[in-house]
């Protein structure tokens, strides 16, 4: 009997942000509440996003999905940058970063279009975090989003989330098996991609999801060349 033929359910491209003010002390010490808590991008981070939109320009994105954080939208806009139809950035309160300031409510949805005009919002707030240290908060928010887009997403599918180091983090362990705590880290640099592929179940050798590659970022290796 021949080996069923792999059979791809859907890709996601989990994405860091490029370089922000924030990872870079650049957030002036006298600087509101909105400002340290969602910073912009330097122009190196800003660089970087575009590097990324040049390395993905063929790849067809079923769909792109942001925090609303505007250093992750603004990834996600240069991710689309090099598309040649343009294409919305659908903000998920799910992937946004854990440990922000509780007082922080974040943007509006006006002032968020002013940063990527081709915005789709959902319905209630667009701000979903926790403290740093609550991982069952953090697993909870990885399951619900997973299971969000496994109901949706099922004829193979690629699908971008553009998030933070933080809460991709724990993305990536729920996806391994780990539900309950964080045994280890993963170095996640700006614009690193993670991209998994899941396959129908018993169709695939090698299992029914397969990590392409981890914190990928040839593409600004590539630049470089």
């Amino acid at each position: 009997m021949d080996a069923a033929t792999p059979i791809i359910l859907r890709e996601l491209y989990l994405i860091r942000h490029g370089q922000s003010l924030g990872n870079i002390d650049g957030i002036p010490a006298d600087a509101g509440l909105i400002e340290k808590e969602d910073p912009a991008l330097s122009p190196l981070g800003e660089r970087q996003a575009l590097q990324l939109g040049l390395f993905y320009a063929e790849t067809p994105f079923a769909a792109v999905y942001a925090s609303a954080l505007q250093r992750a939208i603004q990834t996600a806009a240069g991710l689309l940058s090099a598309k040649a139809a343009p294409q919305p950035v659908m903000i998920e309160p799910l992937l946004t970063e854990i440990g922000l300031d509780p007082a922080f409510e974040g943007r509006t949805r006006a002032a968020l279009r002013q940063v990527c005009p081709l915005l789709e919002f959902p319905e209630g707030p667009l701000i979903q975090s926790n403290a740093f240290h609550d991982e069952a908060a953090a697993f909870a928010r990885a399951r619900a989003l997973f299971a969000k887009l496994f109901a949706q997403y099922q004829k193979g599918e690629k699908i971008a989330l553009v998030s933070h180091a933080g809460i991709l983090t724990f993305l990536i362990f729920e996806l391994i098996g780990y539900h309950e705590h964080q045994p280890f880290d993963f170095r996640l640099t700006n614009t690193g991609v993670t991209r998994v592929v899941f396959y129908q179940p018993g169709t695939n050798p090698y299992g029914d999801m397969v990590f392409d590659c981890v914190n990928d970022c040839s593409h600004l290796l590539r630049a470089q060349a």
